[in-house]
């Protein structure tokens, strides 16, 4: 592991002349690699399953902001300025709900206990 008087050996100093942008590249890199690995013999496998699980971090973080950012700016515009941008949908739900609650006709066949039998009735006697 280099230490922090290398790593800033590895970055040039400034000067008044211009830096080609591939020895920055370079140097960048350097530095990702410097920060990411703490011992010498860890694989490249290893440090791109780093650097991944640090974009899928960040990328989980900011998605987490906007879904914030959505919630709040809904309140605002509802609290604040009296706009509500889901009034139609939530009247839709609550008379959709209201008419599942409602009593629907029940048609109910009675069975009689000692009612004679249908194939008695049809017959005549004789």
């Amino acid at each position: 592991m280099q230490s922090r008087s290398t790593i800033a050996s590895i970055i040039p100093a400034k000067t008044k002349e211009s830096v080609d942008h591939s020895s920055i590249i370079i140097h960048v890199n350097v530095l990702v690699k410097v920060i990411l690995v703490n011992t010498d013999f860890i694989s490249k496998k290893i440090i791109r399953h780093r650097i991944y699980s640090k974009v899928i971090a960040s990328l989980a973080i900011f998605l987490m902001f906007i879904f914030a950012m959505c919630i709040i700016v809904m309140d605002i515009l509802k609290y604040c300025f009296g706009i509500d941008p889901v009034a139609e949908d939530r009247e839709y739900l609550r008379r959709k709900r209201q008419a599942n609650k409602r009593k629907k006709p029940h048609i109910q066949r009675f069975v009689y206990i000692n009612a004679p039998a249908k194939s008695l009735t049809n017959k005549t006697i004789v």
